[in-house]
């Protein structure tokens, strides 16, 4: 009885993340989301919680918010309340109680001369394999189950800190970063 709950009790004392549960209405496993890309290289894309219409997302790998960040005037334009999980769809990808984080995002917006509706940070990202080809101004994200990247070249290690990745956007770089390996890899 004493082994077990000792056991109980480190198993308590160890942070559990939800497991983001999501699917691809299309049954393909990747979902390539256009983006915008702002001169200094920040990456805003549309999606849409519960019943809103488009949003406007900023991608920051840096935000540690729990889920992702929603302005909570967007609950107040639609109506709905704001619950701590929401449904999310980037266009096939559908999201069944997303956690989510109410914060104003009026400052972001000034700051980046973009509407800001909603940022998606690490908390969403580490669920995919999420690459970012400025070229075509795709945002792919792909369940890592189904990620052929063993023929990568040149993996850096993610990391505890967040990859700074507009400077590598403003050069034309595709970026891909491989949250549950914890590695990414810079290509032209």
């Amino acid at each position: 009885m004493k082994l077990l709950l000792t056991a109980f009790a480190l198993l308590a004392s160890v942070p559990l993340y939800a497991q983001l549960h999501f699917n691809f209405t299309n049954r393909q496993h990747v979902v390539i989301i256009p983006f915008e890309q702002s001169e200094d290289g920040h990456v805003f894309f549309k999606g849409r919680v519960n019943d809103s219409g488009d949003l406007d997302f900023l991608l920051d790998p840096g935000t540690r918010a729990s889920g992702i960040v929603v302005d909570p005037m967007v609950a107040k334009a639609t109506n709905f309340p704001q619950t701590d999980s929401v449904i999310l769809t980037l266009k096939t990808l559908r999201i069944v109680h997303q956690r989510v984080t109410w914060t104003p995002l009026k400052e972001v917006e000034l700051k980046d001369h973009h509407s800001v509706n909603g940022v998606m940070g690490y908390e969403f990202l580490r669920s995919f394999v999420v690459r970012i080809d400025p070229h075509h101004k795709w945002l792919i994200l792909t369940d890592p189950a189904y990620f052929q990247g063993s023929t990568l070249k040149g993996k850096l290690s993610l990391g505890d800190t967040p990859p700074d990745l507009t400077q590598y956007i403003k050069q034309g770089k595709t970026v891909t970063l491989n949250y549950p390996k914890q590695y990414m890899v810079i290509s032209e």
